[in-house]
């Protein structure tokens, strides 16, 4: 989850009223597509040509607790946390077209009470890849995956239609065997469909907006496992400055592995090419509900505050808590 993630739709549901609709105009700055490791929502609004928006937000996400094949929770003994903060560029290059731009520096610290060997210690596989151990309750930072997105207005009233393509690409040769990784070191192409859609008087300031997308992952280990993300969002504007969304997120996997039993052959063996691709391999689904809140602070800059938690999941580390706070400015 992301900050700003619905104020750049919000412009082509605006109200009908003219005054409303002006005042709307100048409270809502044009947005982007901000990126998260493992859910991004797109927009169903384009820039105008040669306008766009910068922004940045500061995000820390706490999990305690992880899943199996069943969604039978088990607490972690300690917690893991994340701290990333995006920086990010939305453009409208061309008429309907727009390109964005996201570069996440992340911060993260596996804090646990290990009583036996870490879960994520490479030494104890035959090959570990060039691995070493980094889950030893320590903060490693670094740039993320960048990724760059593409998408064009198809239609624009009453309900906004908008196809995206997005790529992501790992920024450098980081370590990326354990939860304190900074991220997957996984290319990954996603294509999907925003929409949004405001409601008629005498409702107009109630808008929905929602997208789904297809993550198409690079092949680990022995198999290659692809995501579907859906999301959907309704929002209200109770002034023209100030708006509140609430809203949930469901992804789900596809050819991926169950776990723990996928860890062991037949025979009962570990098998430690599954063991060591297991964070690329694992069948991932779960169930995020998330708010946000935008205020327009003036002068074309606009503030945005996002929380959210998982309501459940299988092969999943779950989130307990996801707090972002950011600020984008149009221009």
């Amino acid at each position: 989850m992301t900050t700003n993630r619905l104020a750049a739709s919000i412009e082509s549901i605006r109200p009908r009223s003219t005054q409303h609709a002006r005042a709307l105009s100048l409270a809502l700055p044009l947005t982007l597509l901000a990126a998260l490791v493992s859910t991004v929502h797109a927009q169903a609004y384009v820039p105008d040509k040669g306008h766009g928006s910068i922004s940045t937000d500061y995000q820390q996400v706490l999990v305690e607790q992880n899943t199996d094949s069943h969604g039978h929770r088990a607490d972690l003994d300690g917690k893991i946390q994340y701290r990333t903060v995006h920086l990010n560029l939305d453009y409208g290059f061309a008429e309907r077209w727009a390109v964005s731009v996201s570069l996440p520096f992340g911060s993260n610290r596996d804090h646990r009470n290990w009583a036996v060997p870490p879960s994520h210690e490479p030494g104890i596989l035959p090959d570990p890849h060039g691995q070493h151990l980094i889950d030893d309750d320590h903060y490693h930072a670094g740039w993320k995956d960048w990724n760059i997105g593409l998408r064009y207005q198809w239609i624009t009233d009453p309900l906004a239609v908008t196809p995206f393509v997005k790529y992501g690409f790992p920024t450098h040769d980081y370590q990326y065997y354990g939860e304190s990784a900074l991220g997957l070191h996984q290319t990954e192409l996603q294509a999907g469909l925003a929409a949004a859609w405001r409601f008629p008087r005498p409702w107009q300031n109630l808008y929905l907006t929602g997208d789904a997308a297809f993550e198409y992952m690079q092949k680990k280990g022995p198999r290659r496992v692809n995501h579907a993300i859906f999301d959907v969002d309704m929002g209200y504007f109770f002034t023209p400055r100030l708006s509140l969304s609430l809203g949930l997120t469901h992804r789900i996997s596809f050819n991926g592995l169950d776990f723990p039993a996928a860890v062991f052959n037949p025979d009962g063996t570990p098998n430690f090419d599954v063991i060591f691709h297991h964070d690329t391999l694992r069948n991932v689904t779960y169930t995020d509900v998330h708010a946000s809140l935008d205020y327009d602070l003036g002068h074309n800059y606009t503030m945005s505050l996002d929380t959210g938690k998982y309501l459940g999941g299988d092969n999943a580390n779950l989130v307990k808590s996801e707090v972002s706070l950011g600020v984008s400015r149009g221009f």
